[in-house]
């Protein structure tokens, strides 16, 4: 008998759960990072935050205890697992100077292209690849200071993606081969 009360009480259990609800797919994803920002600071500094960072804290799923388990605080290895769901040993991108330099893919826009800068050396996949995967029609914009910031969330898919350089924003011929009007 006492073998079988954990069973029963198991289906029992199961039985008195609602039926699963079929909830609409997000519209919209929204990542913002901001580096060396914690968690505690949007409750520490929330008279401050009225405008834009306010209202999305206000009005959206907010992980207070979503953190990153690695100890490299370079930005190509943490925004590399960032919407990818690996460390940086398994993203393969370990540091800034393992990060995104591409010689094959010239920066638009500046002269005489820069290194170059692409996600060939990251390695698996991303939340946009997964979106993509049910949703074909699915979009990506990626903007950021620096390109490993812009680049990494997005994985190896191509996309919108762009970052600061050279005074101005760009991206790189691994995304498209002229820049927006």
């Amino acid at each position: 008998m006492t073998r079988l009360l954990p069973g029963l009480l198991l289906g029992l259990l199961a039985a008195a759960r609602p039926p699963h609800v079929a909830r609409p797919a997000p519209q919209l994803v929204v990542l913002i990072a901001i580096d060396q920002m914690r968690a505690d600071y949007f409750d520490r500094f929330a008279s401050q935050l009225s405008g834009g960072l306010g209202r999305i804290r206000k009005r959206s799923a907010f992980f207070r205890h979503g953190l990153q388990d690695h100890a490299v605080t370079e930005t190509a290895p943490g925004h590399s697992t960032m919407l990818s769901g690996r460390d940086p040993a398994h993203t393969r991108v370990i540091s800034n100077s393992r990060g995104v330099q591409d010689p094959l893919a010239p920066i638009l826009g500046v002269a005489g292209g820069g290194t170059g800068a692409s996600p060939r050396r990251f390695v698996g996949t991303t939340l946009y690849d997964w979106m993509l995967a049910t949703d074909s029609t699915a979009q990506v914009l990626s903007v950021s200071r620096k390109d490993r910031g812009a680049i990494f969330p997005v994985g190896r898919a191509r996309g919108s993606v762009f970052w600061y350089a050279d005074g101005k924003f760009t991206t790189s011929s691994y995304y498209a081969d002229t820049l927006p009007g």
